[in-house]
């Protein structure tokens, strides 16, 4: 059985599942997420934006603008992939056989 509770619950939750029965095994896990928070990739947008500023032709300011809008769609995923990590930050996964 898997469940998922709200972190601030999950020693209640702990301590009523194993009320109903004797627990064979459980596994409890942790993955620390901070690093990949980092997101190299706005750094890459400022570095973008000031060859933009530089661009001497035409060519130039398509393929500086083409890969701007890679960077900046990569951006957005990783921002939303942040998001939806902090929604489940908030919750516990916890397996249980009973």
């Amino acid at each position: 059985m898997t469940i998922r509770v709200p972190s601030e619950k999950f020693n209640d939750a702990m301590k009523e599942i194993q009320s109903y029965g004797t627990v064979i095994s459980a596994n409890i896990n942790s993955a620390n997420i901070s690093k990949d928070y980092q997101d190299i990739f706005e750094i890459e947008e400022v570095r973008l934006l000031d060859y933009l500023n530089q661009a001497g032709n035409l060519t130039d300011l398509l393929q500086i603008e083409s890969e701007l809008n890679r960077v900046r769609t990569e951006i957005d995923d990783k921002k939303t992939l942040i998001k939806n990590w902090d929604k489940k930050i908030n919750y516990v996964t916890d397996l249980f056989h009973l």
